[in-house]
C-alpha cells in the first residue's frame, strides 16, 4: 500500500471515529450551507508573550481540522461553522479567524472564534 492511500484511509477512520457533524456557511455569494465533518484539535499554548507578564483578555480560539471535498474547495475568513463540542450536542456558531497552516490537498486546519462572545 502506498503512503497516500494509507494516509487517506487513516484520515477516513479519524473523521468517522472522533469527528463531529458540522455545517459550513461561507460568505456571500457562496453561502449555500455545506454539511460535513470536523475534528476538534488541541492547540499549543500561546507563548508569544514573555514569561511573567499578566494575562490579557482575549477571545477564546479553537482549532478544527475539516476534510476537503469536491463541494468544499475553500474556506475563506469570515465563514461561519456550526459545530457541537461533542457529537450529538447542541451546535455553537464559530467564525473562521485564520488558518493553522496552508491548506493541504486533503484538509483544512482553521482557527475558530465563537460568534456569541460578550466582553
Amino acid at each position: 500500500m502506498d503512503v497516500d492511500a494509507l494516509r487517506a484511509q487513516a484520515q477516513t477512520v479519524m473523521f468517522d471515529t472522533i469527528g463531529v457533524d458540522i455545517t459550513i456557511t461561507r460568505p456571500v455569494p457562496d453561502d449555500t450551507p455545506i454539511a460535513t465533518t470536523g475534528i476538534w484539535m488541541d492547540q499549543p499554548p500561546d507563548e508569544s508573550r514573555p514569561f511573567g507578564t499578566d494575562f490579557q483578555r482575549r477571545e477564546p480560539r479553537r482549532l478544527m481540522a475539516i476534510k476537503r471535498t469536491a463541494s468544499l474547495a475553500s474556506i475563506p475568513r469570515g465563514t461561519i461553522i456550526s459545530a457541537p463540542e461533542l457529537q450529538g450536542a447542541t451546535p455553537t456558531d464559530w467564525r473562521v479567524d485564520g488558518f493553522s497552516r496552508p491548506a493541504e490537498v486533503d484538509e483544512f486546519r482553521v482557527h475558530l472564534v465563537a460568534t456569541d462572545i460578550t466582553l
